[in-house]
Parts: structure tokens; C-alpha cells; sequence
């Protein structure tokens, strides 16, 4: 099938987007499509993720690349080309100057594949997006790639998830911050970064000036962590997006954040989900909610607020005029906190989306709650 397809791409000029994952094609499969790719002129996007393609398809599709002078975009997440094979990928994307968009997640590509493309990156100037997610990318790989980050000057998103980096990998990260002009979107979720880590990429955003979003979700970072961010951002003005779900921040770490809220003009959504901020957490961000005319999407979900949390998110969102989505999803929340926030919704003009699914609220708070809806017009998940 790979083959019959691969001859009649040949001559075709009209198909720009081939999408053929999951597909079964093996190394012979991509050796087929490898060859035709240096003689189509039309092909954009390619996407041949989960194929098993291995360390000799990667070889095959890199003498690809150094032909192919069309492709812009390319998927060969969950291919098993290892080390090996992201070495043929690197090497190619030293001389191609078309691709833009490169995923290679679930490949397990480790420290000396990182090396390699940290290498490719200090030459190549066309990668705008780079996907190495879900890999075995430890400490020694992430202080490669930060030496790429320090000299490059086109990747404008990074991710890094589900990898293996901790403090050290995170301070070698948050140097190359201090240097980089173009990464705007870094994703660092479930790694090993505990509150060190937390504290250097908290400190680099003081000075950085192009990061827009950063996840930093499912990592250890907490209080001292979420204090370094909070105090970044007091000073960062190009922040827009903080992901620091389930880190262990607890109310101590919710407070120093909500200090920053009170002074912050640039951020626009935070994700504290999963922190164990429990009723004296909400409490502080309350506070901050009837300060901050910028904060438009607010993550509170498995946090203990309970009812008194409830009221107190409640309260603030009577003054709130920016907030506009707010998930406040398995708190524990019962028919009394639902009361408080029918109350807030029939005053509340910027609330659009309130999720509070999973929580303990019955038919009596649901009649509440669909009382405040009727006073505007939104949507609330239950």
C-alpha cells in the first residue's frame, strides 16, 4: 500500500497534507514514502506518527529532508527511532531550510539525541516548533539543548513534557532563558523539578522578556517555587499563560501568587489546579480578584475550597469585572457554596464558563445556581 501510494505522490501537485498514522508501515514503508519525498513538489505537511518506523526509517526520511524543499511540517511521534534515529533527523535539519514544525514525542530519544539536536539548533534557522515530549531527556540533555536555546534565535515553542529533567536540567533551562529572544512557549510538565528548579525559572522570568506561556504542571516546585514565580511576576510584563498545576504550593504558595495578581497587568490565565490551596488559599486570591483587571481564566479545580472557599471566591467575583472562566471542579463544593455563587453570577457581568463538576452540590444548589444563570447569559458545567 506504502509503495502504490509513494509512486502515484511522485507526479501528483495538487495534494498538499498526507496524514498516515497509525498505519502499520514499518521502516519499508517509510523507505517508500522517503523516496517519493524527493520528488514531490506539493507535500506540506506529512504525518506518519505511530508506524514503528525505527531507526531506519528516520534514516530514510532524513536523506528525505535533505532534498525535499516543500515540507514544512512534520509528525514521527511514536516511531522507536531512539537515539539513533534522532541523530539522522538532527543532522538533516542542519541543512534543510523548510521545515518548521518537527514532533518527535514518545521516541525514546535520550540525553544523546538531545545533543544532537542541541547541535542542529545553534545552525538551523527555519524550526519554529519543536516537539520532544514524552521522551527520556534528563539533566545532561536539557543543559545540551540550552546551549542550542542560547544561539538560536527561531524556535518559538519548546516542549519538554513527560521527560526527565529536574533541578539541574531546570537551572541549565532558565540560563538559556536569560539569553533567548524567540522561545515563547515552553512546556516543562511532569518532569522531576522541585522547588530549586522552580526557584532558577522563577528567577529567569524576572529577565526574560519573550516567554509568553510556560507549563510547569505535575512537578514538585512548591512554596519556595511559587514564591519565585509570584515575585517574577510582579516584574515580567510579557507573561500571559502560568500552568503550575499539582505542585504542592498548599495556601502558603497561593497566597504569594495572589501578592503578584494584586500587581500584575499582563497575565491572563493561571492553572493552580491540584494544589492543596484548601479555603485560606481561596481566600488570598479573592483578594487579589478585586485588584486585578487582567486575569481572565482562573484554574482552581481539586484544591479543598469547600464552601467557605466557595464564599470567599464568591464574594470577589461580585467586583470582578475580568474574569470570564473559572474552573472550580472537584472542591467539595455543597449546595451552601453553590448559594454563594448564584449570588455572584446575578451580579457578575464578565463570567462566561464556571465548571464545577464533581463536586457535592444537590438539587437545591442546582436550583440556586440555575437562578444566577438566568440573570445572564453564560454557561456553567456541573
Amino acid at each position: 500500500g506504502a509503495r502504490r501510494l509513494a509512486e502515484a505522490l511522485k507526479s501528483n501537485h495538487t495534494l498538499y497534507t498526507l496524514y498516515l498514522g497509525d498505519n502499520h508501515l514499518g521502516s519499508a514503508g517509510m523507505s517508500h514514502l522517503s523516496e517519493m519525498l524527493k520528488t514531490n513538489k506539493s507535500l506540506i505537511h506529512i504525518d506518519v506518527e505511530n508506524n514503528d518506523i525505527r531507526e531506519s526509517g528516520a534514516r530514510e526520511l532524513a536523506e528525505a529532508l535533505l532534498i525535499n524543499k516543500t515540507v514544512a511540517t512534520v509528525y514521527i511521534g511514536d516511531n522507536n527511532i531512539k537515539d539513533v534515529g534522532a541523530t539522522h533527523i538532527a543532522e538533516a535539519i542542519t541543512r534543510n531550510n523548510t521545515v518548521k514544525t518537527l514532533n518527535l514525542g514518545l521516541n525514546k530519544i535520550g540525553d544523546a539525541g538531545a545533543k544532537k539536536f542541541a547541535n542542529a539548533l545553534k545552525i538551523n534557522r527555519s524550526i519554529s516548533s519543536l516537539y520532544l515530549g514524552d521522551n527520556k531527556i534528563g539533566d545532561e540533555g536539557a543543559a545540551y539543548l540550552s546551549e542550542g536555546l542560547k544561539s538560536n534565535a527561531s524556535v518559538s515553542i519548546l516542549y519538554l513534557e513527560m521527560n526527565k529533567i529536574g533541578d539541574a536540567g531546570a537551572k541549565c533551562l532558565a540560563d538559556a532563558l536569560r539569553v533567548n529572544r524567540s522561545v515563547a512557549t515552553l512546556d516543562l510538565e511532569t518532569n522531576k523539578i522541585g522547588s530549586t528548579g522552580g526557584k532558577y525559572l522563577g528567577e529567569a522570568l524576572k529577565e526574560n522578556q519573550t516567554l509568553t506561556t510556560i507549563y510547569l504542571g505535575e512537578n514538585e516546585i512548591k512554596e519556595i517555587g511559587a514564591k519565585t514565580m509570584a515575585e517574577a511576576l510582579k516584574v515580567n510584563q510579557t507573561l500571559l499563560n502560568l500552568h503550575l498545576g499539582a505542585n504542592k504550593i498548599g495556601f502558603k504558595g497561593a497566597k504569594h501568587l495572589a501578592e503578584a495578581l494584586k500587581l500584575n497587568q499582563t497575565l491572563a490565565s493561571l492553572d493552580i489546579e491540584s494544589n492543596n490551596i484548601a479555603c485560606k488559599g481561596a481566600k488570598h486570591l479573592a483578594e487579589a480578584l478585586t485588584i486585578n483587571s487582567t486575569l481572565s481564566t482562573l484554574y482552581l479545580g481539586g484544591n479543598m475550597l469547600g464552601d467557605k472557599g466557595a464564599k470567599h471566591i464568591a464574594e470577589a467575583l461580585k467586583k470582578n469585572k475580568t474574569t470570564a472562566t473559572l474552573y472550580m471542579r472537584g472542591n467539595k463544593i455543597g449546595d451552601r457554596g453553590a448559594k454563594h455563587l448564584s449570588e455572584a453570577l446575578k451580579i457578575n457581568q464578565s463570567i462566561a464558563t464556571l465548571n464545577l463538576g464533581d463536586n457535592q452540590i444537590g438539587p437545591e444548589g442546582r436550583q440556586y445556581l440555575q437562578e444566577g444563570l438566568e440573570a445572564k447569559q453564560g454557561s456553567i458545567g456541573m
